[in-house]
């Protein structure tokens, strides 16, 4: 599967980020993130692993205010605990947030999420099926799926890589 590079990322969109370390998270989704709010988008990250306030920070190093981007919306990081991350009720969210995206005023909206709320989890096909399909439908949606090979096997990786379009880097 050929890979897409971050700031090649485009609404339709749904790509996956298996990475390795810290640094190489942090480097593709905060360029992803900061492209997004330059081009006038809504982003809504969901955080498992990583706290909320490191999301600011990984932005200032891309000259961001992401405490601006957040206060007047633009950007809303979620726990991805806090949600039920079932597959019809993620999608539901989905349209939602476009809806809303688009009644604001956005360009369109970037979605990315820390996968490792879903280790073990056997409707993750489910989910990431659904996923694929709503945002190739949409058009103005575009989504990174985080994967952290320390702890989803390469097996499960490879499988899951299969429901994206490109593997970005």
């Amino acid at each position: 599967m050929a890979g897409t590079h971050v700031r090649q990322v485009r609404l339709g969109d749904h790509l996956c980020l298996p990475f390795t370390n810290d640094d190489e998270q942090r480097e593709i989704v905060s360029a992803y993130i900061a492209d997004g709010i330059m081009h006038g988008e809504r982003v809504l990250y969901f955080a498992d692993r990583t706290e909320p306030a490191a999301i600011d920070r990984w932005l200032s190093h891309k000259g961001v205010d992401g405490a601006l981007a957040v206060a007047r919306g633009q950007l809303t990081v979620r726990s991805a605990r806090d949600a039920e991350f079932d597959a019809a009720t993620v999608v539901t969210g989905i349209h939602i947030e476009m809806r809303q995206a688009r009644e604001d005023g956005y360009q369109g909206l970037r979605l990315t999420g820390e996968m490792s709320w879903a280790l073990g989890s056997p409707g993750l096909p489910e989910y990431e099926s659904g996923i694929a399909a709503t945002v190739s439908t949409a058009g103005d949606v575009a989504a990174i799926c985080q994967y952290d090979e320390r702890l989803f096997d390469s097996d499960a990786v490879n499988g899951l890589v299969a429901f994206h379009a490109s593997v970005v880097r």
